[in-house]
């Protein structure tokens, strides 16, 4: 699979593999439902994610085929879109137990994410999760159902 990105850039993928199958294997590693899961992804190598989650959220700014493929629209990425997901549709009310956030150690927005999380005081678990290491690297990253 060949993904263009625009004038720079492009990713080529293996049959098969894509963002859905990797949070799919996630989830999976995790006990986690895809019904209870939110993706947020604002281009054509996320449709897939988008997809298989409960709920698939597109930035305002997206792809139009991430806009297409999304369940949800959200504030753009410069107006903190994965920020306001979280705040909505991640976040346990108060006096919940601890969130478990977890991300693709490739994921950009990562780092943002953490940060919102901070400053609205949530209390959560965090890890980047390496699916693309070493078979020991990746079960040393996942919790053991």
């Amino acid at each position: 699979t060949i993904l263009h990105h625009g004038d720079r850039w492009c990713e080529v993928l293996p049959p098969g593999v894509d963002k859905g199958s990797g949070v799919l294997k996630l989830l999976s590693s995790l006990g986690v439902a895809p019904e209870d899961a939110l993706a947020v992804g604002d281009a054509e190598n996320d449709l897939s994610m988008l997809r298989i989650v409960g709920i698939g959220a597109a930035p305002a700014n997206a792809q139009p085929a991430a806009l297409a493929a999304a369940d949800v629209v959200v504030p753009s990425n410069s107006d903190d879109g994965v920020a306001a997901a979280i705040r909505k549709y991640v976040l346990p009310e108060e006096g919940a137990n601890m969130l478990d956030f977890y991300t693709l150690d490739m994921c950009p927005f990562a780092q943002r994410c953490w940060i919102v999380l901070e400053e609205l005081g949530a209390s959560y678990s965090r890890r980047a999760v390496n699916l693309r290491g070493s078979e020991e690297e990746r079960a040393s990253a996942l919790p053991m159902p």
